[in-house]
């Protein structure tokens, strides 16, 4: 088996990047156009259609970015090159090749239970996109791209896509996109979806305000809420955090200053009384290869979204909104041999409360999973999963960081061998 050591951010990065799109409304009721996810990276060997000039719609653009410029105060610096694509154009793009064979990505969200066990990610979010996107902004080729058969539609997008190049031009969403860590990584996306959002709403006139309403849409599956859950984390947090930030005093120039500090977890954009105080997890680590014949797949830092997800597909929003709080720090690894695999999530927390908290919601996360049989109830904590395709135990540590350590494994003695090493 060739295993190759990947960041769970090379995944869940393009299924939930949303500020290069604009979605089809699908009869949610929204306050404002809802933008969804759409690759940065075209791939190299999909010929580029012709750039269609601007006569292709009878739409004023021009009027139309004058106006954007105006209300976000930002002017465009050079011209921004448009290119019409069919829907079917948009379908080919997005359909994905299955070789039949999970990623140690996939393999670890389904591990986590956020995925479920059949499903194929690449298919699941090409389905997605190839039947909502309607135009969007490639910060890669910096051209807007706008999928034919949604005139009526076109005009009150266009103006969201035109802030997300003004954006570009101006701050190098490039640069302020591009992390190492998941966490980090939607963290800087809020930012830049919040900042559209609420110009969309002074575009429309609208008083500033951090709510949105609609924020999603209902699944019954376990992998398209978690999909959801991340997609829409930027138009909603995203948006109350960039709001707070307007209406502090600072206007557009204090949402200007944010890309030069960018918030650095999501636990800011939540709190954003901690991106004000600069609190930032503690460095947290995994052993590097914990089992003899075992190799590191997956190592990322996943922050206060991550958990608040994993929980929220299985128990109340409210319970999983508490367990999460409290975030200090993680760092979540994957390793795999030939036939199995084993994860460590090494989670601190800001106070004793917060770490207690978080076991409670997770303890009722297992409950709430079927086919799950409890050995243990309280420290560690043991669950066997499906009669023993997954062993879990969560085990508290009374030490300064307050850490709880989630281990699991699809071989049971590789779980306590796991348990050995920490």
């Amino acid at each position: 088996m060739q295993i190759k050591k990947a960041l769970l951010i090379l995944i869940l990065a393009i299924f939930s990047f949303s500020s290069c799109c604009i979605e089809e409304e699908s009869g949610v009721p929204t306050e404002t156009p809802v933008p969804t996810p759409t690759p940065v990276l075209t791939p190299q060997d999909t010929p580029l259609p012709t750039i269609t000039p601007y006569s292709e719609t009878s739409i004023n653009f021009t009027a139309i970015g004058e106006r954007v410029e105006e209300v976000r105060g930002l002017e465009l610096k050079s011209e921004v090159p448009h290119r019409y694509i069919e829907k079917n154009e948009l379908e080919e793009r997005y359909n994905s090749t299955d070789d039949g064979d999970d990623r140690p990505d996939e393999i670890l969200l389904k591990a986590l239970f956020m995925v479920e066990e059949g499903d194929d990610l690449d298919q699941v979010e090409a389905a997605y996109k190839s039947s909502t996107i309607m135009a969007y902004y490639d910060i890669k080729e910096k051209e807007m791209v706008i999928v034919r058969g949604y005139e009526d539609e076109l005009e009150k997008i266009y103006a969201h896509e035109y802030l997300h190049a003004l954006q570009d031009q101006h701050f190098n969403l490039t640069a302020i996109l591009n992390h190492s860590s998941f966490d980090q990584y939607m963290a800087s996306k809020a930012l830049v979806e919040g900042d559209a959002r609420l110009f969309y709403d002074l575009y429309c006139g609208k008083t500033p305000s951090g709510i949105t309403m609609g924020i999603t849409r209902v699944y019954d599956d376990v992998t398209r809420r978690t999909l959801e859950e991340f997609r829409m984390f930027a138009q909603t947090k995203g948006k109350f955090f960039v709001t707070q930030l307007y209406t502090e005093g600072g206007g557009w120039e204090k949402v200007n200053d944010a890309y030069l500090n960018p918030p650095a977890t999501c636990e800011m954009i939540m709190h954003p009384n901690k991106y004000s105080a600069g609190e930032r997890g503690a460095d947290m680590s995994v052993p590097e290869t914990p089992l003899d014949g075992w190799q590191m797949t997956v190592e990322d830092t996943m922050g206060e979204l991550f958990i608040r997800t994993m929980l929220d597909d299985y128990i109340s929003s409210g319970n999983a909104t508490i367990a999460a709080a409290g975030w200090g720090g993680d760092r979540l690894a994957l390793y795999q041999n030939e036939t199995d695999y084993l994860f460590i999530f090494n989670i601190s927390w800001d106070s004793r409360k917060d770490a207690d908290e978080f076991v409670e919601g997770y303890r009722e996360m297992m409950t709430a999973l079927n086919r799950t049989d409890v050995i243990e109830e309280r420290d560690p904590c043991r669950w066997v999963v499906d009669d023993g395709k997954a062993w879990i135990t969560l085990v508290e540590f009374d030490d300064a960081l307050n850490r709880t350590v989630i281990i699991g494994s699809s071989n049971q003695m590789a779980l306590e061998e796991g348990m050995g090493v920490l």
